[in-house]
């Protein structure tokens, strides 16, 4: 009887862990969400039905294997769990994919103050879009993945808590999707409303390129482009619906050094405004500046990234609360001795 070996395995192509014994991802191999526990089969029981060999499935348990989620994966995590759901809305490069990722390895790295990393169904998806800012890229400049076009939104899904006396915590499911996508709105605004992420969002977060501000051969055609999808959004009243919408003008580092930095940032202003006066009264309009993965040392990785989930927890309401003692003129004389006493 040959003897039964205990190894790890990958799911990923390409990953050897049982030869070289490293992840492909840079992750100990006891962090790699791929992994799992290769036994080789008994060559003498090969053609014998064995009872302990059992499908993933067969006793109806899905097990959910890290990747990003679907929109009905997403929607069975809303009803099992509950989460914030961020839908990023932006054209291709803005960065709606990037600040994603940022948000989870600056968590995970605990360089997300006051915010840490309290755990994810969906690590390799996040590792997936993450890859090409690795050094096991072999990438000079760090990258991310692009979202294609034709691609169907997935989720995210990354549960944060904030350090310190109150431990608040908050689930997120972060919206991915192509930037082609919100480019055939444009000429289609009724597409809008097959997007269940917008549909379904806590929070709106639109995206609007630096690097294309500072360019004044491409800035006038991206002002105008947001705008018309603004419209178009706010056409079918889907801004409105979540009550926030975070306006984040991004790559803030590229802006920053450029020589056309205030030329930019009237730009950017000029969104506001109109972006205002469509939505006036309708919803919260927050305006930030995000530098998620700068390529300059003024700027820390994720600078801005903390203001944007501020927002996303929700607002508590202080009430006020006032002790109200009617006057007694009948009762017991123990009832008329309690009630004398006042504040």
């Amino acid at each position: 009887m040959s003897t039964v070996n205990t190894d790890f395995r990958c799911k990923r192509d390409g990953c050897t862990p049982e030869e070289s014994g490293d992840c492909i991802d840079g992750l100990p191999l006891s962090d790699c969400p791929n992994r799992y526990v290769f036994e080789p089969v008994d060559e003498e029981f090969v053609n014998i039905d064995s009872s302990l060999v059992k499908s993933f499935e067969a006793d109806g348990i899905r097990h959910h294997n890290g990747e990003a989620l679907n929109t009905t994966e997403a929607d069975i995590h809303l009803r099992k769990h509950g989460a914030t759901v961020v839908a990023f809305i932006g054209y291709p490069g803005a960065g709606k994919t990037t600040t994603a990722v940022m948000l989870y390895e600056l968590s995970k790295r605990r360089n997300l103050e006051p915010f840490g990393f309290a755990g994810s169904y969906t690590i390799r998806g996040f590792q997936e879009r993450a890859h090409m800012a690795l050094l096991t890229s072999g990438r000079r400049i760090p990258d991310t993945a692009r979202t294609t076009l034709g691609t169907p939104v997935s989720f995210l899904h990354l549960r944060l808590q904030k350090t310190g006396g109150d431990n608040e915590s908050i689930e997120l499911l972060l919206s991915d999707r192509s930037g082609e996508d919100f480019e055939q709105c444009l000429n289609k605004p009724a597409l809008c409303e097959t997007f269940p992420e917008i549909i379904r969002a806590n929070c709106h977060v639109l995206l609007i390129d630096g690097e294309k501000l500072v360019n004044s051969d491409v800035a006038s055609k991206h002002i105008s482009d947001i705008k018309r999808l603004v419209l178009a959004l706010n056409q079918y009243g889907l801004l409105s619906a979540s009550g926030l919408v975070q306006v984040v003008l991004t790559k803030y580092d590229l802006v920053n050094q450029s020589e056309h930095r205030e030329k930019a940032l009237q730009r950017f202003n000029l969104i506001i405004e109109e972006i205002k006066k469509r939505l006036y009264g309708t919803v919260r309009i927050t305006e930030y500046k995000l530098a998620a993965r700068p390529l300059c040392s003024q700027f820390n990785l994720g600078d801005g990234l903390v203001n944007l989930i501020n927002d996303w927890f929700p607002t508590k309401q202080e009430a006020e609360y006032h002790l109200v003692i009617p006057t007694l003129t009948t009762g017991t004389p123990y009832d008329l001795l309690i009630n004398t006493v006042r504040e």
